[in-house]
């Protein structure tokens, strides 16, 4: 009995064994098997990937339009633009130009801003104010170019002086194709005005003969200086004057960069001198624009207008002649200077045609184009050295003899690199003010404390 059970005993305990191994073999066989299943299922997901990188990029396709942006609305500069559109499309036929005109150069700045926040922008556009765009392209919201650049040659055709200039170059690379500039540091005069008073234009090289000629002029019942300060940037260009022949290059590229502050003494004599201008400029100022300071010459009630060159082809359109009924001079004491502006071509990023866009950038700044403008733009000049001088009007050729005398290329306020739009349009609004009051003071403290909240203490 005792032998049986213990047979038994032997015998369940082989089973369990058995059993055991068993159950261990069959988990180790599942868990082999799992694995292999995982690794498969990795592998098959995989393979797509490995599919997709293989797979070849969509051919871009060629824009058929392309989206510019411009202000060139009426007369000499829509003749103008027209004809640089006009060489694009026969250049390219395949692209159709959409033009989205705007009045003016302020509102190009406002639209563009609206049209970047919604992040709409136009494949082209054309500005002015060089700080602003030079704003836009230090966000990154602007192309580099450097490819128009070199294909349009620029890198030989500029001053190197205005090759650096705000929105043109940026960190080394180019953002922007200059188009047309102007001449801002000289004064239309009307040659009737200066006949009956007996004034030589060639006499006025100093500012005491200037004045003296204000002196004559007012006596013989007619206004010295035509002023339309409704657009308040006009009174950028008779103040930038008065800095430069007070304070030279680097006071004025200082006090408008707040590098100075309106409490030094170039910047307050130029504030002053600007101040004794006032009893011989039109006291209703601030009841016309630009143009409409034009009217005041044109009816030979003023005598001079110290402006950009841009109102002589004003004046033009308006049936004033060159050399007949207008000329121009350099502001006095500044002969050795040129001051100018620039308006510049852009694209935008993450705009829908940046393939044409480019294409009409090559376009709009070469020498053809430049060309054509420069026929109906009689009163501008290119910022290119090489552009040919047949065809050119009486106007833009005087411009260019000024120009070739002078040694100096200065920009114009808003063309400054370090300077801010706020601070430039603020000058302007307390110049306004100082023309009406004549408080010097008063422009100084006003001066200072913008200074201070533009730039910093």
């Amino acid at each position: 009995m005792k032998k049986s059970l213990l047979w038994l005993l032997v015998v369940v305990m082989t089973i369990s064994m058995i059993v055991v191994f068993s159950l261990a073999g069959c988990k180790a066989a599942a868990e082999e098997e799992a694995a292999v299943e995982e690794e498969a299922a990795v592998e098959e997901e995989a393979a797509p990937a490995e599919e997709e990188v293989a797979e070849e990029e969509p051919e871009l396709i060629p824009s058929t339009e392309v989206l510019v942006y411009h202000y060139y609305t009426a007369g000499d500069e829509k003749a103008a633009m027209d004809a640089v559109i006009a060489l694009f499309e026969e250049t390219y036929p395949d692209i159709t130009v959409i033009e989205n005109p705007v009045a003016g150069s302020e509102a190009m700045v406002s639209t563009l801003e609206t049209q970047f926040y919604a992040g709409e922008p136009p494949d082209v556009f054309i500005s002015a104010d060089l700080i602003r765009t030079a704003d836009w392209v230090r966000a990154g919201l602007i192309l580099p170019v450097d490819d128009v650049w070199e294909g349009l040659g620029l890198e030989d055709a500029l001053n190197p002086d205005l090759a650096n200039m705000p929105a043109l170059t940026y960190e080394d690379n180019h953002y922007g194709i200059p188009e047309l500039t102007a001449y801002e540091s000289g004064i239309i005069y009307n040659k009737h005005i200066f006949d009956n008073v007996g004034i030589d234009p060639a006499s006025l090289t100093t500012v005491d003969a200037l004045m003296d000629a204000c002196a004559e002029i007012k006596a013989a019942g007619y206004t010295s200086f035509a002023m339309g300060s409704q657009w308040l940037w006009a009174l950028k260009f008779p103040f930038v004057d008065a800095v430069l022949l007070k304070g030279g290059v680097d006071k004025y590229k200082a006090f408008y960069t707040g590098e100075i502050t309106a409490d030094d003494p170039a910047i307050r004599e130029a504030l002053e001198f600007f101040a004794s201008t006032a009893e011989y400029t039109n006291p209703d100022h601030t009841a016309f624009d630009w143009d409409g300071a034009c009217e005041l010459i044109v009816s030979d009630e003023a005598a001079m207008y110290v402006h950009g060159s841009w109102a002589g082809g004003w004046l033009k359109t308006m049936g004033f002649e060159w050399e007949t009924d207008m000329g121009i001079i350099p502001f006095p004491g500044l002969g050795d200077y040129f001051v100018m502006d620039g308006n510049l071509w852009s694209a935008p990023r993450f705009s829908e045609h940046p393939d044409a866009a480019k294409k009409f950038l090559q376009v709009a700044g070469s020498i053809d184009a430049l060309s054509l403008e420069l026929v109906p733009r009689d009163s501008t000049i290119a910022w290119r050295t090489d552009i040919p001088a047949t065809g050119l009007g009486p106007i833009t050729t005087d411009i260019l003899e000024i120009q070739g005398s002078a040694t100096t290329p200065v920009p114009s306020a808003q063309c400054i690199e370090g300077t801010d739009v706020a601070f430039v349009n603020g000058v302007q609004g307390i110049l306004q003010a100082l023309l009406i009051d004549g408080d010097v003071d008063a422009a100084v403290n006003s001066l200072v404390e913008l200074r201070n909240t533009v730039f910093g203490e």
